[in-house]
């Protein structure tokens, strides 16, 4: 389970990670308006090995260049999804949960820490994912960008580039000033902006 007491199993995961293709992008999950989109996410793969979903996401760097230039250089770091989930099931008591008012006592006093020495979280199924966002501190700690392709051919690993200066305080200012960006495209050269590739995808 993450740090926020949510699990996936390898089973969802293998059967749902198709999912993330054809979603939005966006920062620390402001994801009510697709105009506030950031990029788009190209492909999904599932990883058998580690059991964990790897996707391929592409930035409009014209648009958002601090975003852009925060993932190059290597000061943002952590992802994090965004799910709808049919039911979940309660790791101590098995409890079936639909909608919040069928939260058993452990989700709802306990989840994400311990009962009775046991770890108390949601078993999600049925999921379906809608987005992934950039973050500061992800609720999953492995959720880490794995490489950088600025152009066709140059692929870039995160563990080749140093931050400069990596603290707490840095890192909340940078996601603040990333998150508040305002879109760099003027009207008379906004193309094909990600917002009109996403018009047209499935949305709610």
């Amino acid at each position: 389970a993450n740090d926020n007491g949510d699990f996936f199993s390898h089973e969802e995961l293998s059967k749902k990670y198709k999912t993330f293709i054809g979603k939005a992008a966006f920062v620390d999950h402001d994801n009510e308006n697709v105009e506030k989109a950031r990029g788009i996410i190209l492909d999904a793969v599932y990883n058998n090995k580690g059991k964990f979903v790897e996707l391929l996401k592409a930035v409009d760097k014209k648009a958002y260049p601090e975003l852009a230039r925060g993932i190059e250089l290597g000061y943002i770091t952590d992802t994090s999804m965004g799910c709808r989930c049919g039911y979940s099931l309660c790791s101590i008591c098995q409890n079936k949960a639909v909608t919040e008012d069928d939260f058993c006592d452990h989700i709802l006093r306990y989840k994400g820490s311990h009962y009775n020495g046991l770890p108390v979280f949601e078993d999600n199924r049925d999921i379906e994912f809608f987005e992934d966002s950039f973050v500061c501190t992800g609720a999953d700690p492995k959720a880490k960008i794995l490489e950088r392709v600025a152009s066709k051919g140059i692929i870039k690993s995160r563990n080749d580039i140093i931050k400069p200066n990596s603290n707490e305080i840095y890192s909340n200012n940078l996601m603040k000033k990333i998150a508040s960006e305002n879109n760099q495209r003027n009207v008379g050269n906004r193309i094909n902006t990600f917002s009109d590739q996403l018009k047209n995808l499935p949305w709610s």
